[in-house]
This record gives C-alpha cells, sequence and structure tokens, in this order.
C-alpha cells in the first residue's frame, strides 16, 4: 500500500511539472484639517503597513503569478539586491514579488499584473510589488504618482505610503502622489478607503468629491489638480486597452481565459491552423512576417531573474508565446500551442492544476564549452 501511494505520488508530482503548475505629482505642502472628514467603516488590514498580507483563500494549489512591465517610456530601472544596485527594465520583462522599480525623471510605465489589476506610474516614481495573488495586489508608494486600476471584480488592491493605506476595492481607478512630507489620493473611479497611520481612522476617497491630502499628523482636503501631460498620457493609454479588448478574433477561441487579454496581439500578428500533431488534429497558431528561418528564442535576449534566465523578446507576439504554452515544430514550420488547464483525480476530490507563467520555457543543453538551449515541446520536462 505505502509503494502504492509512493507510485501515486511521485506520478502527481510529474503531471505538476509538465502542466506548469509553477504558476503581471508630489506635494510639499501640508493639508488643511478636514471640516466635515468622511470616516467610513473600518476595512480588514494587517495592523503594521508594510508588511505582506496572506490571502486567506489562497492555497498551497495556486500558482505563483508574476507582473509584467507592459510598456516603458523613458528609462525605467529595477533594484537588484544581489548587487545592491539598479539596472535598466525593458517592456515585456517580468515584475514580481518584493520587486522596486523606480522611473526615471520624464519616464512613464504601465505594469498589468494577472489578476486583472494594472500600475501606471509618472515621472521620480519609486515603487515595490509586496504581495501578488489571485485575490489581492498590494504596492508600496515610496515617492512619486502612481495609478492603480482595478479591473477585477473580485481582485483588492492596497497601496501603502508613508503616511497610510489605502484598500481599492473593484472597478475603481485611484491616483496617489507621494512625497517625503505628504500624500494625496484623487479617485477617479468607484471608492477607495484610506486608513491614516498615525489615527488609525478611516476615510473614504470617493470620486466627484474632494481628494484627500495627508501627512503624519493630520487628513485634509487636497486640490485634487492632475498635471496636464500625466492626464493626457493615461487617456492614450485608456484608449489602446479599449482598443485592444474590443478586438474578438479566431484567438479567444483557443486560449484560456486568463491571458485572453492577449487575444488582440494574436490576431494582428499571425493565424490559427488546423495541424496534425501527436497523433490528432490541433488548432495552432503560427507567425506571420517574420523573416525566413525565424525561430523561437532567437528575437530578444535573455537576463539573470531570481535565479532564472528570463527570456525577454523583442517580438510583439513574444510575451504570451514565450511564457505560456509551448512551441512545436511540424513540416518545418514552428507553431505555438496554447496551454491548457489540467483536472486529475487520484483516491480523492479532484484537483484542478492551472497552467501558468514560466521565465523561459526551454530545455538547457551542452557538449563541452558550448552551451544553448531549445524549445520544450508539450509534454517535455
Amino acid at each position: 500500500m505505502n509503494q502504492r501511494k509512493s507510485l501515486l505520488l511521485v506520478l502527481l508530482l510529474s503531471i505538476v511539472l509538465i502542466s506548469g503548475v509553477v504558476l503581471a505629482l508630489g506635494r510639499t505642502n501640508h493639508p488643511e484639517p478636514l471640516q466635515n472628514p468622511v470616516q467610513s467603516e473600518p476595512v480588514q488590514s494587517p495592523a503594521r503597513q508594510h508588511e505582506p498580507v496572506q490571502n486567506q483563500a489562497q492555497t498551497q494549489q495556486d500558482p505563483v503569478l508574476v507582473g509584467r512591465v507592459l510598456h516603458v517610456e523613458g528609462q525605467l530601472l529595477r533594484y537588484v539586491p544581489e548587487e545592491q544596485q539598479w539596472v535598466a527594465v525593458l517592456p515585456d520583462t517580468p515584475w514580481g514579488k518584493d520587486e522596486t522599480l523606480y522611473s526615471a525623471e520624464k519616464t512613464r510605465a504601465e505594469m498589468v499584473l494577472p489578476n486583472n489589476t494594472r500600475v501606471r506610474i509618472g515621472p521620480s516614481t519609486e515603487i515595490r510589488l509586496v504581495d501578488l495573488t489571485s485575490g489581492r495586489t498590494e504596492v508600496d508608494l515610496i515617492a512619486g504618482t502612481a495609478r492603480l486600476l482595478n479591473k477585477s471584480s473580485e481582485v483588492e488592491i492596497k497601496v501603502a505610503t508613508a503616511f497610510g493605506y489605502a484598500v481599492i476595492t473593484a472597478g475603481t481607478i485611484l491616483e496617489v502622489c507621494a512625497d517625503g512630507t505628504s500624500a494625496e489620493l484623487i479617485a477617479l473611479q468607484g471608492n477607495a478607503n484610506f486608513v491614516h497611520s498615525q489615527t488609525g481612522s478611516h476615510f473614504e476617497v470617493m470620486t466627484g468629491s474632494n481628494s484627500l491630502l495627508v501627512d503624519e499628523q493630520q487628513v485634509g482636503v487636497g486640490t485634487g489638480r492632475i498635471d496636464t501631460a500625466w492626464r493626457q498620457w493615461n487617456k492614450t493609454r485608456d484608449n489602446l486597452w479599449a482598443k485592444r479588448l474590443e478586438v474578438k478574433g479566431d484567438s479567444v477561441k483557443y486560449v484560456h481565459p486568463s491571458i485572453r487579454d492577449e487575444s488582440y496581439v494574436l490576431d494582428r500578428y499571425g493565424s490559427w491552423s488546423r495541424v496534425y500533431y501527436d497523433g490528432a488534429y490541433r488548432y495552432f497558431w503560427r507567425p506571420a512576417h517574420v523573416a525566413v528561418g525565424w525561430a523561437p528564442f532567437t528575437v530578444g535576449s535573455w537576463m539573470y531573474w531570481y535565479g532564472d534566465w528570463c527570456w525577454v523578446p523583442s517580438e510583439p507576439f513574444g510575451y504570451v508565446t514565450h511564457h505560456y504554452g509551448n512551441w512545436v515544430l511540424v513540416s518545418g514550420c514552428w507553431y505555438w500551442a496554447p496551454p491548457v488547464a489540467v483536472t486529475v483525480g487520484i483516491g480523492g476530490p479532484l484537483l484542478d492544476i492551472r497552467f501558468g507563467w514560466y521565465p523561459g520555457r526551454v530545455a538547457w543543453v551542452h557538449s563541452g564549452a558550448h552551451i544553448g538551449w531549445l524549445p520544450l515541446a508539450p509534454g517535455e520536462i
């Protein structure tokens, strides 16, 4: 019986490995006290604002979630603790838990997270991703300007400053501007709850109402003014997202719902084909307008990220096709096989094993002094 249990455990672990369960305006003036502070009902929060919060619903079966630097204008930097220095960040690089980003002067950037939340930062902004789960995004705005967009119906965003933290519920867009003396919070859509660190008081930040201007001692009314250039840049990004989400081509039929936002990219830069592979006909995606002799993992560069070599593609379709699913070679042509979720049941209830993001789905090979890699096909560990 023990031997049988061991074999079943080995089988389950093998399935997990194959399916990919290891699963992206400062203010210097002090606020005037509120004449009639709008205090909201207390929200559930940790006692210390800078500690990562464990989602009670999270289980050991949850995948590891990784964010993505979607767009950069200017110079974006990432802090590498091992080297104690800042390094340049390219678009389509990962943004993971406990990572700090800094935008230089005249820089703007947008990060997307797999739980349907987004973070945009303006110039001279330092921000850290404290925690990321399927139900929670938590960031620490050290200084600068950040716009947080909660596009999910179930996820909660928490943004902490030196003077308190705000909890952003579903459908809310909140802008936070912070420096060493104060922070201002402006609700652009929906409502958010702010907790003042010094007093423990709760305040509601509401769309169409006054912004909150806070410092270490008090909470007051802010001006609510947003820099014109920053406002226009966000409007441009919003328009691009609207275009991205309105396109519904063939890709929505073949990709998993969690990466369906990438349908726009797949439809624009390639097409789907019915291909005979591994004993059956399957629908695979093939890139268009690539150079003769093109192959996956040849246009881009490698970066060392948290102990793994992570591929940063240069193709416009590269992120989703090089971090999800697999590449297969059929009749001399490269096709991308989209990822699938796996459900298994061994002597008990069914276990849903979800696919996930990988730093680079390749196998490393070596011969003497020569080192290389090759794309992994479905089923290869």
